[in-house]
């Protein structure tokens, strides 16, 4: 099993509208969420030292969409969630919420 998918903005954004049952999770800090997001996204900032326990109350075997601002975090986040035993489809973002302006 591949750790995540990496999805270009066009096709994360058209595979978020074909699954409904989908979770946004957003790592950035709260300042950079506050800046724009995805409607209904979850922010789980990677960086705070609740991160994996904040994860932990999710289905390890949903699904998952996650990004960043620019990829950095949104990959370690996507292993993480992979280290902490989730089975679903993880997708990330490539190039991160940035990408979205381009």
């Amino acid at each position: 099993m591949e750790p995540f998918i990496n999805l270009s903005k066009e096709d994360f954004i058209s595979a978020l509208q074909t699954n409904p049952k989908n979770v946004i999770v957003d790592v950035r800090n709260p300042d950079e969420f506050q800046l724009g997001h995805f409607d209904s996204a979850v922010l789980v900032p990677f960086d705070h030292p609740d991160f994996i326990a904040k994860m932990s109350d999710f289905d390890p075997n949903g699904e998952y969409f996650v990004y960043c601002k620019s990829g950095a975090r949104g990959s370690k986040a996507c292993l993480m969630l992979r280290s902490m035993g989730f089975q679903g489809k993880i997708y990330h973002l490539d190039g991160g919420f940035e990408s979205l302006k381009s």
